[in-house]
């Protein structure tokens, strides 16, 4: 199976974001109980590559266009691109519900295949 997931923050490895630690679970727990071929894609971070290999995932970041004060509202072309070069059975968008979502759900709805959104609560504080 090869599994696509979408969000706006990860790191290959536990740290205090929670939607970057579920995606991280996530993957883990796929490989090691299915053989799942999973490509995570996130905004870019300062100090991550653009992209990465693990045993288990590939992570790629794309670069984005804030377009508004308030952290997280942005758009990415390349985004669009990126996700839809990659062969998937299923798209999970993972996040707020702003744009990573609409590139998980466009993607999956081009490609007729399934499309997993979970949501996250987003706590006033961080933003």
């Amino acid at each position: 199976m090869k599994l696509s997931i979408v969000t706006t923050s990860f790191r290959p490895y536990e740290w205090y974001s929670g939607i970057s630690n579920a995606v991280f679970l996530l993957a883990k727990g796929l490989n090691e109980q299915y053989d799942t071929k999973i490509n995570i894609f996130s905004p870019q971070s300062q100090g991550l590559p653009k992209k990465e290999n693990h045993q288990n995932f590939s992570t790629k970041r794309f670069s984005t266009i804030n377009f508004s004060k308030l952290h997280g509202y942005f758009v990415s072309k390349q985004a669009f691109r990126m996700v839809q070069k990659e062969e998937a059975d299923i798209i999970h968008s993972f996040h707020y519900g702003y744009f990573p979502a609409t590139i998980g759900f466009l993607e999956a709805k081009e490609k007729q295949i399934p499309h997993v959104f979970t949501t996250a609560y987003h706590p006033p504080g961080s933003i």
